[in-house]
């Protein structure tokens, strides 16, 4: 082997190194900086509300402020807690599909203590942005705290509602209980929800005339079933199309992450 050659292989070997670090340290990143992007993400939530509700000077530096600190108190919950109330989630589904309602009731009331402290937290950035929100603003902020509401605008971020009907979608959130799923599960919080769906295409998407055909409707089929029954426009087609595909690809997650439980085969 020459000089030449033996100097070459060196300098590949070395840059094989070089270029293995680096690729280990791009895959894996510090929890810095782990830390660092979640930070980021909270704080472009932050920011997006004060645009949308017209936030400038001392009450868009205070709203982000007491957000801020919302959204690290409830990561720290999480934390702490996310991982047993599942498992408590799980424990009442199991118990709710087995006919043992005792040990469902007994379940639920546990889950309803560990979630009072995450629910006082967010209550608690309620009540502190009633000093400098209005009654309005307070509701948009609640459409990104609230889960179950941000679940729904996430249904219908890509449904390209009119404002009519985003704020008749407002009005039917405002109607809900405030904690329609959290404060007091029910024993099957996806019925719930599932119901809550079908209040808002029927109040939102028809008109009274298609809504009183639709309540006249008998005989078996699911709400969708009955609603596609209706003489709709091509553009109610499409929302109510794409809030059915949204609300069933959460029912196929739901379902697949069911299935990897370890219990799932039992």
């Amino acid at each position: 082997m020459t000089k030449m050659t033996r100097r070459m292989m060196l300098m590949l070997a070395g840059l094989a190194v070089v270029l293995a670090a680096q690729i280990s340290k791009a895959a894996d990143p510090p929890p810095q900086t782990q830390g660092a992007e979640r930070t980021r993400s909270a704080g472009g939530e932050g920011d997006r509300l004060v645009k949308e509700m017209g936030l400038t000077g001392d009450k868009a530096a205070k709203f982000r402020q007491l957000f801020g600190e919302y959204r690290q108190a409830i990561t720290d919950w999480r934390n702490q807690n996310g991982s047993k109330a599942q498992d408590l989630r799980d424990q009442i589904r199991t118990a709710t599909e087995a006919k043992d309602e005792a040990k469902a009731k007994e379940l639920r009331g546990e889950l309803k203590k560990l979630m009072a402290d995450q629910l006082a937290i967010r209550d608690k950035l309620l009540t502190q942005l009633g000093d400098i929100l209005t009654p309005d603003q307070i509701e948009m902020v609640k459409d990104v705290v609230v889960e179950w509401r941000a679940r729904v605008w996430r249904i219908l971020r890509d449904v390209n509602l009119t404002d009519d009907q985003k704020a008749k979608v407002h009005q039917i959130l405002k109607s809900q209980p405030q904690d329609m799923e959290s404060d007091n599960p029910p024993a099957q919080p996806g019925k719930a929800f599932q119901a809550l769906m079908e209040k808002i295409v029927s109040g939102a998407l028809l008109t009274d005339v298609q809504q009183k055909a639709l309540a006249a409707m008998t005989g078996e089929g699911t709400f969708f079933d009955k609603v596609a029954k209706l003489d709709l426009t091509e553009t109610q087609k499409t929302q109510i199309d794409k809030i059915k595909a949204a609300m069933e690809r959460g029912a196929a997650r739901a379902t697949s992450r069911r299935s990897r439980e370890p219990n799932a085969a039992q």
